[in-house]
Parts: C-alpha cells; structure tokens; sequence
C-alpha cells in the first residue's frame, strides 16, 4: 500500500506541475459547474432533438445518476477520510494550489476520497454515450473528453490524488450503468 501511495503522490505532483497563468485562471472556472452551463444546455437540445418526449427519462437517469454519485462521494470521504493533498503537510508544499486574488488559496474540502467531480462527470458522459451514440458518433469522442478534462481540473488544482480521480470515474461510471441497466428494464429508449 505504501507504493501505490508513493506512486500516487508521485504522479500527482508530476500532473500538478504543468502550470501556468493562463491555465491556473481556466483550470479553476473549468471546475465549477456554472462554467459548463452552455454545454449542458447543448446537451439538452440535442437530447430533445434525438428523443423529444422520452427525453424526460434521460433527464431523470442523469439526475438520479449524478445525485447518487455525489451523495455516495460523499460518504465515502468522510468513512475514509484521506485529506487531500491540498491539506496535506507532506505534500502542500510541493503543489501549485490556485491562488484568489486576495491572496488565499483554494484548497477544497477536507477529505478527497474519492472525487465526487470524476464520478458527476463520468456518470453524465455514460448516459449520454449510451443514448447518443446510435445518433453521432462524436458523443463517443465529445464526452469523455469532458469527463477527462472536469477530473484533470481537480489534479491541477492539487485537490485530489490521481487514485481519488480513478476511483471517482469507475464509481460514476458504475452508477451510470446501473441507471441504464434499469432503464432497459422498462425498454427504454
């Protein structure tokens, strides 16, 4: 266990360490969900467009889905409690942490394990792979370079560990795959 976590540090300041101004300012707005209210908004009009009516059902696997992958995330930090590398005092001072204009810097919560950012993200881009993909094939392409990009987000920040990205993508992944086995279960779409 001590090399995976060696490792994992490892990897995460090596990840961290690609920096620069302009990225710091767009990295931090890229984690934030308001940043992607356009393109949730382009999500919806295509889902519409593909499924008009049944559309409804898409939106209440996603809600479900991301509603379950965060809460769940949550639990599990707080039942595992590993601080993030933002908190931690070993590390804190090997990372690039963006810094507010008054001088302060984000750090966000206390425990990190695992990243309810990769599990949201990745649980959205399934649903939507799974019911765009027979419409274009760019979703297959489109999607997890969202999810990719939101969970890189948070290693740039120095907020979650590599491990804390991976475990958060396979856990929304999971969760997404659950709402569309049952979804299937109804015949849908």
């Amino acid at each position: 266990m001590n090399n995976l976590e060696r490792l994992d540090q490892q990897l995460l300041v090596w990840l961290n360490g690609f920096h620069s101004p302009v990225f710091d300012q767009l990295m931090f707005y890229a984690s934030q969900t308001w940043f992607w209210i356009p393109f949730y908004a382009v999500l919806i009009f295509f889902c519409i467009k593909y499924y008009k009516k049944q559309s409804i059902w898409i939106f209440l696997i996603i809600i479900v889905g991301i509603t379950a992958s965060d809460q769940l995330c949550n639990v599990i930090k707080y039942s595992v409690a590993r601080y993030r590398p933002s908190h931690n005092i070993e590390l804190k001072s090997l990372l690039h942490l963006y810094q507010f204009p008054d001088g302060t810097y984000y750090r966000g919560g206390l425990y990190g394990f695992c990243s309810a950012h990769a599990a949201n993200s990745f649980c959205l881009a399934t649903v939507i792979i799974y019911f765009f993909r027979k419409h274009s094939k760019i979703w297959l392409v489109i999607m997890p370079l969202y999810a990719i990009l939101v969970s890189y987000t948070r290693i740039y920040l120095g907020v979650h560990y590599p491990a804390d990205i991976l475990c958060g993508g396979l856990f929304g992944i999971g969760i997404a795959g659950l709402g569309i086995v049952i979804s299937t279960l109804r015949s849908f779409p």
